[in-house]
């Protein structure tokens, strides 16, 4: 019996449920992580030198919850499209900082696994490639993304 012709393929359907799980793991577990200390996340803001401390602190306050509640939102039919478009703009303004971080010559930590981003792991030009890989992602979800 053949597969209805609206049907995507057996093998875009575990793409897209790949990317999905990618996405919204690094962006729950960033936020987690984040959430767990908001003063070292703060810090990490300040260093940016973009924001004053008053909206560092914010940030850091209520990012990682934006972070958790997009990367939840594509596991859900009803929020996908919104999620998606939440993970894309802020993946997008975390990687134009990095960038900007980099072409500044600022010696930052990424902070974008909070704590978890201290001592190692490649820096500024590691957090750069990782995120194009996770817009890459995203961009793929948006690609085949239609509407429940």
């Amino acid at each position: 019996m053949a597969a209805p012709a609206d049907r995507a393929p057996a093998w875009l359907l575990a793409a897209l449920w790949l990317a999905r799980l990618v996405v919204a793991g690094a962006l729950v577990t960033a936020g987690v992580l984040k959430a767990m200390n908001p003063p070292l996340f703060a810090l990490d803001i300040e260093a940016f030198q973009v924001v004053p401390p008053r909206v560092a602190v914010l940030a850091a306050y209520y990012m990682p919850f934006l972070e958790i509640a997009a990367g939840l939102g594509l596991l859900l039919p009803w929020t996908r499209r919104g999620a998606l478009l939440l993970a894309g703009g802020m993946l997008l303004g975390f990687t134009a900082l990095l960038a900007l971080a980099w072409a500044r010559g600022l010696d930052v930590q990424c902070g974008c696994f909070g704590a978890a981003s201290h001592g190692g792991g490649g820096g500024v030009a590691w957090g750069i490639l990782r995120n194009l890989g996770l817009l890459a992602a995203a961009g793929f979800l948006a690609w085949r993304e239609r509407t429940p």
